[in-house]
């Protein structure tokens, strides 16, 4: 998809002094399927003129040429390299997970890019109990000197989930409970 739109749109975008975002993957799929003849299909910078299926086929090639010299990176995950980085960015690199084994990307279910994705994923079914069920990437404290600061993250990769406590009033003695918090009008 990247070598298609960049011969889409890389020969009219070249000649534009500002940058310019290009437009995203789903907008160029959405135009195709109405128009395959759409003029930016056409690259500029040659004298023939291109077809949709000429520049299928050119990214086909030039993505089986980068897939098959890649390596270890040919798999996808190894390829994206998905990292959860502290909040603070790069200026705290010790406390990120980089390689995380996580397929997706930015524009499927597992919307997935590099550095972003979803921070909670959670389903419940809304049945007499209720049943719920979710994760998110990082750990239980959020402490980067906690042993528990990442340890949901090989099960949120892994698109598994924890089943979650949907607390009935009758439960307020459960073990499970480990701290109650009383609020008082003062």
């Amino acid at each position: 998809m990247d070598s298609l739109k960049t011969g889409i749109w890389g020969d009219e975008l070249a000649q534009v002094s500002k940058p310019i975002e290009v437009p995203t993957e789903q907008t160029l799929i959405e135009i195709l399927l109405r128009d395959s003849t759409f003029h930016f299909i056409d690259n500029i910078s040659t004298p023939q003129i291109e077809t949709l299926g000429q520049q299928i086929t050119s990214a086909f090639k030039k993505a089986a040429a980068t897939y098959s010299t890649a390596g270890e990176n040919q798999f996808w995950a190894r390829h994206r390299n998905t990292s959860i980085l502290h909040l603070l960015r790069e200026s705290l690199m010790p406390f990120a997970q980089t390689g995380i084994n996580a397929g997706g990307w930015s524009t499927a279910i597992n919307a997935l890019t590099k550095t972003n994705g979803p921070s909670w994923r959670m389903i419940i079914h809304l049945t007499n109990p209720t049943e719920a069920y979710g994760v998110y990437p990082g750990g239980q404290s959020g402490n980067p000197g906690s042993r528990f600061y990442n340890s949901f993250i090989s099960t949120w990769s892994a698109g598994k989930y924890y089943t979650l406590w949907m607390m009935k009033e009758s439960e307020n003695a459960d073990p499970r409970i480990h701290w109650k918090m009383n609020f008082t009008n003062s």
